[in-house]
């Protein structure tokens, strides 16, 4: 439980550096490029984010789960490294080259440099180890190199960003992650790599097991991240960044809760008869009280963010900030136990009915609606989406 608890924080130091980056970085862009061109920054870095499920292919659970029970082990530990680092890195030219030629399709940007240096915004999971250090629960080294690398991020766009060169924010990410993950990759490669290990065997069923978490992670991006994706399509770029700053507040606030199941894994990968009840109660009433807390401070949190031409911001996040508590009761039943029990299976079929309902949702409103799409309705179908995936993710059996 010590160490669980450990986990927890040093995850929401982690974390918290990834939010206060945004808070920082988000005011300096939009203030220096304005809102048009930092929608079109955020629709770029949506089609990034969907396409980082790919790129993960479930990785980010099952490297955790195998390095936390093998870390005396380096044979395996030889194989996990090499299997995630092959799949990381091919999935993420794949998906590239990909996004490069339906940009020619559907021209999400007319800049092509901002188009291709935008895989900048996931270059900290292509190329930081992040699933290394969180399987041998050594958070305070991963949070060094996280702040190295968002420091001199956020230091490369204070100095030199302009309206003139917005490519420079993804680019930034990218140079930063590259300079700063390079040693502790050798480091980590230098240490268990050994090519007398590399089982093809051990591979195809690493690569069997994060499939499945790849397909349920799928289906969960694809609704989380639709809003935007139609907002950028079919409002305008304006729009999508006042929604974009809603939510990253959103994002901001649950990180606490998001970090429960990552703290979790690795520990109770070695306790399979942990008890939940009282660690649950209290982490719902921590959920609910956030909840309320963010709910009549959500002016002040986007004005901070976005000064006072983001009004609309405001009423987004009061209806987004109501996912927190179905957030905490989906990720306990979806990404903790169900993983620690291997039901996979489980698991994709919560995503897949979640994605059929919010799919029905969006299909349905975009039908009646047209021409009067908002915005704001929009967040309303992604909260009745969390909704019902908290419902689904409850276990037949009692729950506890």
């Amino acid at each position: 439980m010590h160490q669980a608890f450990k986990n927890y924080v040093n995850l929401n130091v982690l974390q918290g550096l990834n939010m206060i980056v945004p808070l920082i970085s988000y005011p300096l862009i939009i203030n220096r490029v304005g809102l048009h061109l930092f929608g079109e920054l955020v629709l770029l870095q949506t089609i990034f984010g969907i396409s980082n499920i790919y790129i993960l292919f479930g990785t980010n659970y099952t490297s955790v789960k195998e390095i936390s029970t093998n870390k005396s082990n380096n044979r395996i530990l030889s194989n996990v490294i090499t299997g995630t680092l092959l799949i990381r890195w091919f999935n993420s030219l794949i998906s590239l080259i990909l996004i490069l030629l339906l940009n020619r399709i559907f021209s999400f940007s007319n800049n092509f440099e901002l188009v291709f240096y935008s895989f900048g915004f996931v270059a900290f999971e292509v190329f930081m180890p992040s699933w290394y250090y969180q399987g041998f629960e050594e958070i305070f080294k991963l949070n060094s190199l996280n702040l190295l690398t968002k420091s001199l991020y956020l230091l490369i766009i204070y100095f030199f960003l302009d309206s003139t060169n917005i490519e420079l924010v993804p680019k930034a990410m990218l140079v930063s992650t590259l300079i700063i993950s390079s040693f502790p990759l050798y480091k980590i490669l230098r240490s268990h790599f050994s090519q007398k290990f590399f089982k093809v065997n051990f591979f195809k069923i690493f690569i069997r097991k994060s499939s499945q978490l790849f397909v349920a992670g799928l289906f969960s991006t694809l609704y989380t991240l639709s809003n935007k994706m139609i907002i950028g399509m079919y409002l305008n770029k304006e729009i999508l960044a006042m929604y974009e700053i809603a939510d990253k507040v959103s994002i901001a606030l649950k990180t606490p809760i998001q970090m429960i199941s990552k703290a979790l894994l690795p520990n109770l990968g070695k306790k399979a008869n942990y008890t939940r009840n009282k660690f649950f109660l209290l982490c719902l009433i921590f959920s609910i009280i956030l909840t309320i807390i963010s709910y009549f401070t959500s002016p002040f949190l986007v004005e901070l963010l976005g000064g006072n031409k983001t009004t609309l911001s405001s009423e987004i996040l009061r209806i987004l900030v109501l996912t927190i508590p179905f957030v905490l009761i989906s990720l306990f039943n979806l990404d903790l136990f169900l993983v620690l029990e291997n039901r996979y299976k489980k698991i994709i079929s919560v995503r897949f009915y979640t994605l059929l309902f919010y799919s029905a949702c969006i299909s349905s409103y975009l039908i009646l609606f047209q021409e009067r799409i908002n915005s704001v309705h929009l967040a309303l179908i992604y909260l009745s989406t969390e909704v019902f995936t908290s419902i689904m993710s409850i276990p037949k059996k009692r729950w506890f």
